[in-house]
């Protein structure tokens, strides 16, 4: 706004500048300021009235002094001028590191726009990881509930082999503790017997040869003779095979 002031005023002094220009030409004289001059004659060597030239007078003044204005203002234009050039150079080199600024801004936006999609990526990834490794994990859980019921089942079934291995061992102890004494009955019933068979030895030995004589006469005919001594032995030899299945019944068990 003030350079179209100043604009407008340059040409005002511009105006005024030639219309005093023309006012001191000699063949330029206006009929109106000097009247009394012939229309078409020259004015170089007239003199003007006193009125005329008061008035010129002043109205070189007022240009002067306009001109005087103007030049002001025309400096202070300048001076605005040159203030405002020197703002748009510091604008100018503001808005370059502006630009400059916002390209580097705009680089570091792609740059992390770029690593934001990596991320999303490598997000995306480890979220099947994980899906995976939940399935896994699920997989594995089934597993081991089937491990655990298994072992439990494990558990009884040794619980229940324990139990019986116990009544075996109790049934082995007792068949063990009949099985000794029935050895020691056995034992008992073979020292009976070797008792018995010595005494029957002894009885005949000391048995007189009539009774023998007799024993011998009352015998079948079919039965051996009376110097087979093995025949009389032989009924005592009967007892102690009757008590032999005794001693086998611990086996049998």
């Amino acid at each position: 706004m003030k350079l179209l002031s100043a604009m407008t005023l340059t040409a005002t002094v511009l105006a005024m500048t030639a219309t005093a220009g023309l006012a001191n030409n000699c063949n330029t004289c206006s009929t109106n300021q000097v009247p009394y001059v012939p229309a078409g004659t020259g004015c170089c060597g007239t003199i003007l009235p006193y009125h005329v030239a008061l008035q010129r007078a002043e109205d070189a003044n007022r240009a002067e002094a306009e001109v005087a204005r103007l030049n002001a203002a025309m400096e202070e234009l300048q001076a605005q001028l040159a203030a405002t050039q020197g703002q748009l150079e510091e604008t100018t080199a503001a808005l370059e590191a502006s630009q400059s600024e916002a390209a580097k801004n705009a680089e570091e936006a792609q740059a992390q726009t770029d690593r934001a999609v990596k991320a999303e990526a490598q997000a995306a990834d480890l979220t099947k990881q994980l899906d995976a490794s939940k399935a896994a994990k699920a997989e594995v859980d089934q597993q081991l509930a089937s491990a655990q019921e298994a072992q439990a089942a494990m558990g009884k079934d040794l619980e229940a082999t324990k139990a019986e291995l116990t009544a075996a061992k109790e049934e082995t102890a007792a068949l063990r503790k009949d099985m000794e004494e029935l050895q020691a009955q056995l034992k008992s019933a073979q020292e009976e017997q070797q008792k018995a068979e010595a005494a029957l030895k002894e009885a005949n030995a000391t048995k007189p040869e009539e009774a023998k004589v007799e024993e011998e006469a009352e015998k079948p005919a079919d039965e051996p003779t009376p110097e087979e001594p093995a025949a009389e032995e032989a009924p005592t030899e009967e007892a102690p095979a009757e008590e032999t299945p005794a001693s086998d019944a611990p086996a049998e068990n």
